[in-house]
């Protein structure tokens, strides 16, 4: 369930606005990784037996 974050109240999954009083509701983001530090991975050994 989603929470307007004007007055409160709840709202179904994947509404755009919400029932009450019609404020648009964010809907979460898909970019899920876009927080990853990005590293050099030159030093990290490739395939090898093991």
């Amino acid at each position: 369930m989603s929470f307007c974050k004007n007055c409160g109240a709840e709202n179904n999954p994947g509404s755009k606005f919400c029932f009450k009083c019609g404020t648009p509701i964010e809907q979460p983001s898909q970019q899920i990784y876009s927080d990853v530090p990005q590293g050099d991975f030159s030093s990290v050994p490739q395939g090898g037996q093991m």
